[in-house]
């Protein structure tokens, strides 16, 4: 999509996973539903490289799906979900089979 910064992006692509969620498909007879995920690069915010820019979006896919799936994410540089942090006290581990 030419001339469309992310934050554009985004929302049309919200768009389009919402309208495929709400839609009932048929084949041989059946009905079903669908929901998507996808992954959000952005030319040249992200990079300038064509092949890095599917890279890129791909990788967001991954998120898209490590989140729970039918989302569309942005790609983060940042891939933690977690925060590390110092222990100021010892880790206290019990047997759990004592417990009844």
């Amino acid at each position: 999509m030419p001339n469309t910064d992310c934050a554009d992006g985004l929302i049309l692509a919200e768009r389009v996973r919402k309208a495929i969620e709400q839609t009932t498909f048929s084949y041989q007879g059946k009905e079903f539903n669908m929901t998507i995920s996808g992954g959000l690069a952005s030319y040249p915010h992200h990079t300038t490289d064509p092949e890095d820019l599917i890279i890129i979006a791909d990788s967001a896919v991954y998120l898209a799906k490590g989140a729970g799936k039918n989302s569309i994410m942005p790609y983060k540089k940042e891939k933690r979900r977690y925060l590390r942090t110092e222990l100021h006290q010892p880790l206290v581990i019990e047997d759990l089979t004592t417990f009844s």
